[in-house]
């Protein structure tokens, strides 16, 4: 049976006209098909809210969108406003870009999926992953931002946190804004600003950066992290490189150089290494 309802089309085994929440509603059940300008939606049952205006999708859901497909325990399908709410271990995956979340809502006249609640970004084919509490990502132009904590996550520990993160899918870069922490075993690095090309593995942070390994923290004026999806391997420090160590008993060590390097081992800094003839003053307490 076919029913063609404002600019929508839906099929099934079987139509009812049925009571439900004091209202007449339509009701689909059977190998039920929804088509609109923006979804084809496959599931088993549906419920058209004839005076609100609106269908509820259920059961063995899934459908295909504007460059992608996605699936979800249930759908609210808003048909005037044209936007669709998509609800419990929801899944959406626009080409290589796989999101996941209890909630989204797209606005398909924008092109736009918004959630507010945990959300993670996963590239499948470099096998990136990103985590955070809520953002959007717009399907056709393939970029977005995730915000509310949000987490670059490595497979052997190390994180890389930021106020918001950028997604640019095109370019397969993230770029981090304010309070931007790479958190190590033993230390930490820590800056404003961040773009991480994950395609190529390596990033490059700016603006007032510090490392911290223990007592011994040094400034630069940018810092280059190189490894790949898995694990960081090194980070350069370039420009200005100025540390200083708090020795036991008070005593102070401060180096200077052009450049320095930091070997990480198993999510650890094991090694600082100054270059560029770097030089030293060593003050007792």
């Amino acid at each position: 049976m076919l029913l063609i309802l404002i600019s929508m089309s839906f099929s099934g085994d079987v139509m009812e006209i049925i009571t439900k929440d004091n209202e007449r509603v339509t009701y689909l059940h059977g190998n039920v098909v929804i088509k609109s300008r923006e979804l084809t939606i496959h599931s088993q049952k549906a419920y058209f809210y004839n005076q609100k205006g609106y269908v509820v999708i259920k059961e063995d859901l899934g459908g295909e969108m504007k460059n992608g497909r996605f699936r979800c325990d249930s759908i609210v399908y808003i048909i005037r406003e044209r936007k669709s709410l998509l609800m419990g271990n929801a899944e959406i995956e626009i080409e290589d870009i796989q999101l996941k979340s209890e909630l989204f809502q797209i606005e398909h006249d924008k092109k736009i999926i918004y959630t507010d609640t945990s959300v993670k970004v996963i590239d499948r084919r470099r096998n990136f992953t990103l985590t955070g509490k809520e953002g959007q990502y717009n399907y056709v132009e393939n970029y977005g931002f995730i915000s509310g904590e949000p987490l670059i996550n490595y497979e052997n520990g190390i994180t890389i946190s930021s106020d918001t993160f950028f997604i640019y899918k095109r370019s397969e870069k993230v770029e981090g804004k304010r309070n931007v922490v790479i958190n190590f075993e033993d230390g930490r690095v820590k800056g404003k600003h961040i773009i991480y090309f994950y395609r190529e593995g390596y990033g490059v942070i700016s603006d007032s950066i510090s490392v911290k390994k223990g007592n011994t923290v040094s400034t630069m004026d940018s810092l280059y992290f190189y490894g790949n999806d898995k694990k960081i391997d090194s980070l350069s420090m370039k420009g200005n490189v100025k540390m200083e160590t708090l020795l036991e008993g008070g005593d102070r060590v401060k180096v200077e150089s052009k450049s320095g390097k930091v070997i990480i081992r198993d999510k650890k800094m094991e090694r600082i290494i100054f270059m560029g003839r770097p030089k030293g003053v060593y003050t007792p307490e």
